[in-house]
């Protein structure tokens, strides 16, 4: 996960306010797919600064209002192929689980097919 931290608030990048430094990076766990009080994997995460993640407020905090979070921002299935991609091009698939493949375009489209999403 730290490599996904790493690369910094994907909500940030995609708006054009740059990389948020690691350390100012919080990891959200997706919530996407998972019951009330379950938790996803390691490997379904998304890089967010504080203000993205939970301080930001309604719209801009993803915690604050998913619906609207998503509206703004991607779905969170769009979200993760970017950040499967982006892990792909910074050489780093470590993050998938062992089934998970190479990062090549094969791969990366079981992952698609998996999450339901085209990128």
């Amino acid at each position: 996960m730290a490599t996904v931290a790493w690369l910094g608030c994907i909500a940030c990048r995609n708006g054009g306010y740059g990389v948020t430094p690691p350390e100012s990076t919080a990891i959200h766990h997706v919530r996407w797919g998972q019951g009330a009080g379950q938790r996803a994997p390691h490997y379904l995460v998304l890089p967010l600064c504080a203000n993205h993640h939970q301080h930001g407020g309604f719209g801009v905090a993803f915690h604050a209002g998913p619906h609207e979070w998503e509206r703004r921002y991607g779905s969170e299935q769009q979200l993760l192929i970017q950040l499967y991609m982006m892990l792909e091009n910074a050489g780093d698939m470590n993050v998938l689980p062992n089934n998970g493949g190479c990062g090549c375009e094969y791969c990366l489209g079981a992952w698609q097919e998996l999450l339901g999403v085209t990128a």
